[in-house]
């Protein structure tokens, strides 16, 4: 059966929310005793202070109890031999222990995934001098404790166990899972092996049973009034992420007001494309904080918006690629109109539709248990190269952009509205009616018509060659500053891939942040500076080095035939008073 287009994608909806929600940190659910093995989460617990040691421990606790079974009286508690296993362990033991559980017949499996901590671990009745604490048998009776949990007053009131986890030394990933494994006479079995004498069994028949749960992990002691907003809930590796996300969204908020500004008084597309990214940019950080701060209060937070702020983000990378691309072309340098083919089009198209759903395909096929990373998959290295793919195409773009600038300068298509800017200037425009005639009389008026054209001859000898290098430069340090951009991330990832996870996805998310920033400053800059050759509406025209040009006499200020024309040359301390009628 083939599905309807609307149902796929809401399939793939479904299966990105899956993978979102098993990344929460209370956890609800159900486990048939039947699957043998479910891996509940990862979480991250911080390095315990030795000052404060009760208040900064790891604590996970909860409930599990019995909902249904097969072959098993419900109505007294199971005996410890057909409870199976809730295990937490650090990473140094639970490699081995979830590397053994596909292993065949079962009980085997059990005696495999157990061996590392038979001798370590606390077990009543078989290892009483066991230092870890890794293991309960679940599930527990209803209402009442679990039966590892001999001291009521070390359970958290209300629930049926809790793990206090203490790390002095350093912050450190632990793995909770559940695992249908029993401890019978000190052996490990698989349930489904325990068959015969017990009077929990009936029929003689194999045990099996359903379980619920409802599980917390945190930082810090639940019953302490002094809990971190931004640390209780989360895991170590997120824990104070809603600052960064703040931060994003201030200096966002920040430069929002004068986009605006801007494209309201001085309508242009790249002024539209900029003013689009920074919304996406704004709506993408407020969905996640605001997931950050539901998440804070009731552990699940709303995956939703979370979801829906990272594809936007990725939406708002290919809109920064389209501009960065567009200014590469010659956009408003060699042609006010963006000149684009259909073969264009299409490569956009494809390479954006490419670079989303890469993303978004790397987010639900990451591995939960050991790398958390996204970009190190398949479909997050299809993204990485998806962004080469764009860089080439800024590449080619730009090479075109230097053949054509000399030819677009000599057909004044750079120059259309500037002719005189050699020349004119904020004083030479027009006269002030404030100031007086005998301020701009003009004595020798052939002497002035000489003296304008030999100075034109001279600025347009030299106007065009400057002119060129002018834009030739400015496209080198444009471009220079784009391959950064293009080529940061996959450096940052593989630097980022020596560092500890507990650490990584901060600093990716920190640096990407400030980095796309840094790049919307740049493109501030270059859109609106009056030193960059963009021909954009609004911007102010270049100061030239020859800024004013006035006429006066050269004398006492009496009418006399000898008037001549000079040149103010402005510099910082004095106005230098330059005779243009010698020039040839």
């Amino acid at each position: 059966m083939t599905l309807d287009p609307d149902r796929r994608c809401f399939k793939w909806l479904v299966l990105f929310m899956l993978f979102w929600s098993s990344n929460g940190l209370h956890l609800k659910g159900t486990f048939k005793t039947d699957e043998f093995f479910k891996f509940l989460t990862r979480f991250g617990i911080q390095s315990t202070n030795t000052i404060e040691l009760n208040s900064t421990r790891g604590f996970i606790y909860g409930n599990i109890w019995l909902v249904d079974s097969v072959n098993i009286n419900k109505t007294k508690p199971l005996p410890r031999n057909l409870q199976i296993m809730l295990t937490s362990m650090d990473i140094n033991y639970f490699i081995d222990y979830y590397e053994h559980r596909r292993i065949r017949p079962r009980s085997d499996a059990c005696n495999l995934m157990f061996e590392n901590i038979n001798q370590k671990a606390f077990f009543f009745g078989c290892n009483e001098n066991g230092k870890l604490d890794f293991i309960r048998h679940v599930p527990c009776f209803r209402n009442e404790l679990c039966n590892d949990e001999d001291r009521k007053q070390n359970v958290i009131p209300g629930y049926q166990f809790t793990y206090k986890i203490q790390d002095v030394n350093q912050p450190r990933f632990w793995y909770l899972s559940l695992v249908a494994c029993v401890r019978d006479d000190c052996k490990w079995k698989d349930l489904g092996s325990m068959i015969g004498n017990e009077k929990s069994v009936n029929g003689g028949k194999n045990p099996s049973y359903t379980i619920a749960y409802d599980i917390w992990l945190v930082n810090g002691n639940p019953k302490s009034d002094h809990k971190s907003l931004f640390g209780y809930q989360f895991t170590y590796e997120l824990q104070d992420v809603f600052e960064i996300y703040l931060c994003s969204f201030l200096i966002y908020f920040f430069i929002f007001p004068f986009i605006v500004h801007r494209i309201k008084n001085h309508f242009h597309y790249l002024y539209l494309l900029l003013f689009i990214y920074v919304t996406i940019e704004l709506i993408s950080r407020f969905l996640s904080m605001i997931h950050t701060l539901v998440f804070a209060f009731d552990g699940n937070g709303v995956y939703f918006l979370l979801f829906v702020g990272d594809l936007m983000e990725e939406i708002g990378i290919s809109i920064l690629i389209l501009i960065l691309i567009s200014i590469a072309k010659g956009w408003t340098t060699r042609s006010k109109e963006l000149k684009v083919n259909k073969k264009s089009i299409i490569l956009g198209t494809l390479l954006q539709f490419t670079l989303i759903t890469s993303h978004l395909v790397s987010l639900e096929t990451t591995d939960s248990i050991f790398n958390k990373n996204s970009y190190e998959t398949f479909a997050g290295y299809v993204e990485l190269g998806t962004r080469f793919l764009f860089m080439v195409w800024f590449l080619l773009e730009l090479k075109e952009t230097f053949r054509n600038v000399d030819s677009a300068i000599l057909r004044n298509e750079l120059n259309e509205d500037d002719d005189n800017a050699s020349v004119l200037t904020k004083n030479s425009n027009e006269i002030s009616p404030t100031n007086s005639d005998d301020e701009y009389e003009i004595v020798d008026k052939t002497i002035m018509t000489d003296s304008l054209d030999k100075s034109e001859s001279f600025f347009d000898n030299t106007s065009r060659e400057e002119k060129v290098e002018k834009y030739m430069t400015f496209y080198l340090h444009y471009g220079a500053c784009c391959l950064v951009w293009f080529i940061y991330l996959p450096v940052l990832i593989f630097i980022c891939s020596f560092v500890s996870e507990l650490f990584r996805f901060r600093l990716i998310l920190g640096i990407r942040f400030f980095v796309n920033f840094l790049s919307v400053v740049v493109l501030f800059y270059i859109m609106w500076s009056p030193k960059t050759p963009l021909k954009l509406p609004g911007k102010k025209k270049e100061k030239y080095e020859f800024a004013n040009l006035q006429y006066i006499y050269n004398n006492d200020g009496m009418a006399h035939d000898d008037g001549q024309l000079i040149m103010i040359k402005e510099n910082n301390q004095a106005e230098n008073l330059i005779n243009l009628n010698g020039i040839s």
